[in-house]
């Protein structure tokens, strides 16, 4: 399952990461696309992404993506990428922290 940058323009879609609440457009932005590798249609969904960090694990809910209803590859647009960049550098403050276990194999 991949991570692509959408190159269809996203200026009036919003977020709501850390916090911070962005205005959000209907979900007609991924209408009538298709996926790049397997020709599946593309719905949007909100996905919550895990990401580690300068060595920390970050999770980041609630993402606005499109999705691949066959195979699950992921789409993001440009301003929902930033948003995410601008967060897990630690410009946008965290909703709250968890405590997550750890299992050796």
């Amino acid at each position: 399952m991949g991570i692509f940058l959408c190159s269809k323009s996203a200026s009036q879609r919003g977020i709501q990461l850390y916090g911070i609440i962005l205005p959000m457009q209907p979900s007609f932005f991924w209408q009538g696309e298709t996926c790049e590798y397997c020709g599946g249609e593309i719905v949007e969904k909100r996905v919550t992404l895990h990401r580690k960090v300068k060595g920390n694990y970050v999770l980041i809910e609630n993402v606005p993506a499109g999705v691949c209803a066959k195979c699950g590859t992921r789409y993001y647009a440009a301003n929902v990428l930033k948003t995410i960049e601008e967060s897990v550098r630690g410009r946008r403050h965290a909703d709250r922290e968890v405590v997550v276990p750890v299992y050796a194999f």
